[in-house]
């Protein structure tokens, strides 16, 4: 992922834009937030949504981040293999990205 923006408020309903490492820069909308804990967003493509699951638990003293991304309609089995194959070759560079930003905050 090369970049990711927020435009306003961070509340269901609240859009933004996703632009990946290749591809056109996708609009997406939260559809759920649970302050502190997690939020959903999706991004509508042709015949099919893409959605991005995050969510933050504590087990032991230890932060967990699950990053979730489904695919559902139609042409779901199409975007998850072209689609959800370079998601799942960025992830974990995009995840140790964000463990890196919050450790150097704390």
């Amino acid at each position: 992922m090369k970049a990711s923006s927020i435009h306003g408020a961070f509340i269901p309903g609240g859009t933004g834009s996703l632009q990946p490492s290749k591809g056109p820069k996708a609009k997406i909308v939260l559809t759920e937030v649970v302050p502190n804990c997690s939020f959903t967003v999706e991004n509508k493509l042709s015949f099919c949504v893409m959605r991005f699951e995050h969510k933050l638990s504590n087990s032991s003293g230890e932060t967990k981040a699950l990053h979730r991304v489904s695919f559902e309609g139609s042409l779901s089995p199409l975007f998850g293999r072209l689609i959800g194959s370079q998601i799942r070759k960025g992830l974990p560079g995009t995840l140790q990205g964000l463990k890196s930003a919050v450790e150097q905050k704390s």
